[in-house]
């Protein structure tokens, strides 16, 4: 496929959050087209893409009007999110609620999944806005949220509220306002998220708990959640601050294998103590098992 394009239409995918992007890839990729982009990246937070034949190089260029890539924890830019690939990332499993690299001081920007392989209708990524959710929150919700701090962390297997207790300073986290916003940006957003999420810093076990609970439940409401369906070519990108993501167990769906990357935040090599990335990169080899396939317990996207 070319790597040129320019911006025919879009249509806003549910109210509040994404929206549908014409692309006609026959025109210059130029300065207007990517300023196109990136004011309706601004304004929706995330944006679907029909764009069969993509190459890698056509997806790093397209994705680069949204921001400056980034590497993951074992030093790729790339991620080939498979079920079925020996180096496929994050295999089969369920994954709930969460943004990418939260547990990061300076967590990523922007993401972006391309369907390379996929049965179409088979398999969807789910996607909320928190921005939308904190518009639809009461006011006296908002301000008891206001200045509070949350712990985020990568250790999910661990009960939620333990997890700082039981780990100590071995512990990959960070401590993020619940409520933040992007420089230069007035609209606050949701940094808590029910995946990664261990605790409100300061309260009792069980008052942080009712509290994320009253915050999921609005933040989570299905009928705010838009559900992306895959089938090859589709290019999504999103605002990993601002839209969390989720799916369902990936082990029935058949073959499906989408190419991912990030944007934005410190590059997570600076930000993990050489200890824990020495971790993480083991963490990422084992889920490799013996037939060099991913395991099915090793499975964002």
């Amino acid at each position: 496929m070319s790597k040129r394009a320019a911006v025919l239409e879009a249509t806003p995918l549910i109210p509040g959050l994404g929206a549908k992007v014409v692309v006609d890839f026959a025109t210059a990729l130029d300065a207007a087209t990517r300023a196109a982009l990136s004011e309706l990246f601004e304004r929706h937070h995330l944006l679907f893409i029909e764009a069969p034949g993509l190459t890698r190089e056509a997806q790093l260029e397209l994705f680069s009007s949204f921001g400056v890539l980034n590497t993951i924890p074992d030093g790729r830019d790339e991620i080939l999110v498979s079920n079925v690939l020996a180096d496929g990332y994050l295999g089969s499993y369920e994954l709930e609620w969460h943004t990418d690299g939260s547990y990061l001081a300076e967590p990523y920007d922007a993401n972006c999944l391309y369907a390379i392989d996929v049965q179409a209708g088979r398999s969807a990524t789910r996607f909320v806005s928190s921005a939308e959710a904190w518009r639809r929150m009461p006011e006296s919700l908002q301000k008891k949220l206001q200045y509070l701090q949350i712990l985020n962390t990568s250790e999910i297997k661990t009960p939620r509220g333990e997890r700082l207790a039981t780990h100590g300073p071995d512990l990959l986290a960070a401590a993020h306002r619940i409520v933040d916003y992007r420089p230069g940006n007035p609209t606050p957003y949701i940094t808590a998220n029910v995946y990664q999420t261990d605790c409100v810093l300061g309260m009792d076990a069980a008052t942080s708990r009712a509290l994320l609970d009253e915050v999921y439940a609005i933040l989570y409401d299905e009928r705010h959640v838009y559900e992306h369906s895959w089938k090859n070519g589709d290019f999504v990108v999103w605002d990993n601050r601002v839209v969390h993501h989720a799916r369902g167990d990936m082990s029935n769906v058949g073959a499906r294998t989408l190419r991912r990357f990030t944007a934005g935040g410190a590059p997570s090599v600076e930000q993990i103590p050489w200890p824990q990335m020495e971790k993480l990169q083991k963490n990422f080899r084992a889920r490799l098992g013996p037939d060099g396939k991913p395991r099915a317990e090793a499975g964002a996207g």
